[in-house]
């Protein structure tokens, strides 16, 4: 629980950064000239608002000839540097930094003041640590178990060569750019360096990260190295976290760069015949208003897909309430990936083998339940539920090592 406690305290302040941040301010002030630029690049690094504080008290010993932060920014920004003066004060506010500066005609007049104080302040973040030693110790202990056997499946997902080859395959044939061995060592990097971040209901705040009460677990690219996991009792009973934080190790790879481009994430969803996606609206979030044809077409798909109509009608409502709650969440590719990809793990399936529509018939029918494979079954009622097949054979071709020999006809 001491542990816990101190791990908490370091990640909020994270010191090692900081003092990085520091010397390389220090960098850009020395010589002839202000590089602008690296203090801008410096601010950019920093996660939120007490890091800045702590970052401000660093300049008491004066390497840099300023006392403060503001104070180096008043002192070498020439008139001419209103708009680094303008893109270091938005870099602030993402992280909860008021800051202003008087100009006129769009001239820095050396008046920068930078106030953190809208942000979570210290108080309530050492409150919100206190309350984590109340935590039930079974639920964080479940979460670290949780964790090992993720990041082992991650490990050996990565590691196998038919994974490796699969992504370049993909990234070569749909990408506008390519997948590179220095990105994969980058996702094992990250592996090595996931830490958890544990809350409840209790806590409106996890250190400066505000908690996501709804949400099992969590990622936020401001602290990519943290699942921030509820520990919440009724929020996360019965819950298997093995399969939830593969899910949100997929985020954080995802982050770096999807294993596979998302144009080919998106594809795996439309019906026959729909245009393919272009690089001109890959960037547009992908979905398929409710309209009376899926109604219309709801009897033939039925008789089709072998599923009762009222079966089809409930999947199609809950995909469509959760879509005007949160438009474009049901089918985000990274979402759909870290479903399939917990689909996977829940499966036992290695790369090179299928998700098949045999194991999803129970799900489909409301037999069985699992929210993975539930939100994966979102999307594809909101695209008019193409041929489970087509969508299967697609969703496979994302991890399986084809060859003119290989046959994805799912049964």
């Amino acid at each position: 629980m001491i542990r816990l406690k101190i791990l908490l305290l370091e990640d909020v302040v994270n010191k090692k950064l900081i003092t990085s941040i520091y010397n390389q301010i220090v960098l850009a002030v020395s010589g002839a000239g202000t590089d602008t630029d690296s203090i801008l690049k410096s601010i950019s690094r920093l996660q939120n608002a007490i890091q800045f504080k702590e970052l401000n008290k660093m300049f008491s010993n004066k390497k840099t000839g300023y006392g403060s932060f503001d104070e180096i920014i008043n002192g070498e920004y020439e008139v001419d540097n209103y708009y680094d003066a303008a893109k270091l004060s938005n870099k602030l506010r993402i992280i909860g930094v008021n800051s202003t500066f008087d100009f006129e005609e769009q001239l820095f007049l050396g008046n920068f003041k930078s106030d953190p104080k809208i942000a979570p302040g210290e108080t309530r973040v050492n409150q919100d640590i206190k309350r984590t030693i109340g935590l039930n110790p079974t639920t964080v202990a479940a979460w670290k178990a949780g964790l090992s056997e993720a990041v082992k499946f991650w490990k050996n997902w990565l590691n196998d060569p038919i994974t490796k080859q699969k992504s370049k395959n993909n990234w070569s044939k749909y990408g506008d750019d390519l997948m590179t061995d220095d990105v994969w060592n980058e996702y094992l990097n990250a592996l090595t360096n996931i830490k958890l971040i544990f809350y409840d209901s209790s806590m409106n705040f996890v250190g400066a990260t505000a908690a996501e009460h709804d949400a099992i677990a969590f990622v936020n690219p401001s602290t990519p190295e943290y699942i921030h996991c509820n520990c919440t009792e009724i929020v996360i009973r019965d819950i298997n976290k093995y399969e939830i934080l593969v899910h949100e190790i997929q985020h954080i790879l995802y982050n770096i760069k999807p294993i596979n481009p998302e144009k080919q994430i998106k594809n795996a969803f439309v019906k026959p015949g729909t245009k393919i996606e272009t690089d001109s609206n890959i960037k547009a979030t992908f979905k398929t208003s409710p309209n009376d044809k899926v109604f219309k077409n709801m009897s033939s798909k039925s008789i089709k897909l072998n599923v009762p109509i009222d079966t089809l009608v409930i999947w199609y409502n809950i995909a469509s309430a959760h879509d005007k709650n949160d438009p474009g969440y049901v089918c985000r590719e990274t979402e759909k990936m870290s479903n399939i990809m917990s689909i996977r793990s829940m499966f036992k399936l290695r790369p090179g083998q299928n998700i098949t529509h045999q194991m999803l018939k129970p799900y489909i029918n409301l037999q069985k339940k699992n929210d993975n494979i539930s939100w994966l079954l979102y999307c594809w009622a909101l695209n008019g539920f193409n041929d489970i097949n087509i969508l299967l054979n697609k969703v496979n071709q994302l991890a399986v090592n084809q060859n003119s020999n290989n046959n994805l006809n799912i049964t």
